[in-house]
């Protein structure tokens, strides 16, 4: 009797132990995390982030949501992580476009970054520079010479407000010494439907819908805007081939409020990134149209944000 009750208690004390060491060893405190997308669904953003989301799940075990909250350069989205307990269950699933939303806009709410901390990046990609059909070149440095000849006559879309095609067509329109009309759509299937009816001469879009488009004949890709060809559509030359003197890529990855403790952050980054080594995660998003699967430490990671926050600071308020 004495023996059962100690092998009873052995047994307790066995499970606390392992409890314990399971809290210690997972600081997360749920297994259901929240991708908060603050653009609409169906755009690469989103598509990345359920890519993401899918992946996660099968290989950590764990319950990942992904909720769209678009609007107002993404800060809708930003804001309700915001205002979620930082723990690390409610994240923001953005692209690098909103390092920009100071530049793009006086609203102070919509100027998020400094109140998020980065956890995550997922991939990277050049931007395509896309020319309507009707456009009378046939290469890049032909249409920068004709946008140069004919200042303000030529319309060009972009994002209403901010994002990464207008970071690009900024950067783009400054580095070119051209000045074209800017006409603001809610999205980038929007600009691209009057980019393929030449009412637009010209609009960047990701590597996915402007490969797309190039190879249909639907529109032309005369440009892509990293400093390396991409790997997706490698004929295309880069900005610099054409002589526009930049550069360029568009990343997505995930942010947590800069209240959430570096233990949280950790165990993010490093689940993250062990699915995204995976073979599986990785040959999906290069299917995407996606340049490079990222695996970025936390460290690596702020140097990243810092370092581009300076340069577009550079280059958008000169």
């Amino acid at each position: 009797m004495h023996d059962k009750r100690v092998y009873i208690m052995f047994k307790f004390i066995l499970v606390f132990l392992l409890m314990a060491v399971q809290a210690i060893a997972q600081p997360l405190p749920t297994r259901t995390i929240h991708f908060v997308v603050p653009f609409a669904a169906g755009g690469t953003t989103d598509v990345t982030a359920r890519i993401l989301a899918q992946e996660l799940s099968k290989n950590e075990n764990i319950s990942v949501v992904v909720e769209n909250r678009p609007g107002a350069l993404g800060s809708i989205g930003a804001n309700y992580v915001l205002s979620q307990r930082p723990d690390g269950s409610v994240l923001l699933f953005t692209s690098n476009g909103i390092l920009a939303n100071r530049y793009f806009s006086n609203n102070k709410d919509v100027d998020v970054i400094d109140r998020l901390i980065p956890v995550a990046s997922v991939i990277e990609s050049a931007m395509v520079m896309m020319v309507a059909n009707n456009i009378p070149v046939t290469n890049g440095r032909e249409f920068v010479s004709l946008m140069q000849s004919r200042p303000n006559h030529f319309h060009y879309g972009t994002s209403a407000g901010g994002g990464t095609l207008q970071i690009a067509a900024s950067l783009f329109l400054r580095a070119s010494n051209t000045d074209m009309i800017a006409v603001p759509y809610s999205g980038g299937s929007t600009a691209a439907t009057d980019l393929l009816g030449g009412r637009i001469a010209l609009m960047f879009d990701s590597n996915l819908v402007g490969m797309q488009h190039h190879r249909a004949g639907t529109a032309r890709a005369l440009a892509v805007t990293s400093r390396e060809r991409s790997r997706s559509i490698p004929d295309i030359p880069t900005w610099r081939e054409i002589g526009v003197d930049t550069e360029f890529v568009a990343w997505q990855g995930l942010y947590a409020s800069n209240n959430t403790p570096i233990e949280v952050l950790q165990a993010l980054n490093r689940m993250i990134n062990n699915t995204l080594r995976t073979s599986t995660t990785t040959n999906r998003f290069l299917e995407t149209g996606a340049d490079r699967v990222m695996n970025e430490s936390l460290e690596q990671l702020s140097s990243r944000v810092s370092q581009e926050l300076k340069v577009l600071e550079r280059a958008l308020t000169r």
